[in-house]
């Protein structure tokens, strides 16, 4: 990098020195919005996903976004609105418990993730229990107490 100098209007002399020059970046910001960690669907229900993906230095349009999940790999990619906002809809989730990751990468490389667990179609849920009502038939209630007499 070649500086020169100048004080006052006159020329005061230049200078050579090697200084690397960067460009600051920030990794992007994301949140999903929906679903609700927690949430169940019934396998084939359509399952929406609502985010939110911004970044300091690039239009959010600009930013690549990934959805995925553990049990089915790669689901789908598109880009956000001007706005920040990512929407995708999926039916195709396989059964079972999914964390689906959002992943977003700005124009120089820098990404961001979060995930959400929901679960789709029957899931064991490892209770144990059985149904305690299986034929629908009313329960039968029993007194135990008081017993005649007391208070």
């Amino acid at each position: 990098m070649r500086l020169m100098v100048f004080g006052a209007g006159l020329w005061l002399g230049t200078g050579c020195a090697d200084h690397k020059v960067g460009v600051y970046n920030t990794p992007p910001e994301v949140s999903i919005i929906n679903p609700v960690g927690g949430e169940s669907y019934e396998a084939g229900a359509l399952i929406e996903f609502d985010a939110v993906a911004r970044d300091s230095q690039d239009d959010s349009d600009d930013l690549s976004v990934t959805w995925s999940s553990q049990l089915d790999g790669f689901i789908g990619e598109d880009p956000p609105s001007q706005s920040g906002e990512v929407y995708m809809g999926v039916s195709s989730l396989t059964e079972g418990e999914h964390v689906v990751t959002l992943t977003v990468i700005d124009t120089h490389g820098d990404s961001a993730q979060t995930s959400v667990n929901i679960s789709v179609g029957e899931v064991d849920d490892d209770s144990g229990d059985p149904d305690p009502d299986p034929e629908g038939t009313a329960p039968t209630v029993l007194l135990a107490g008081p017993v005649s007499g007391e208070s």
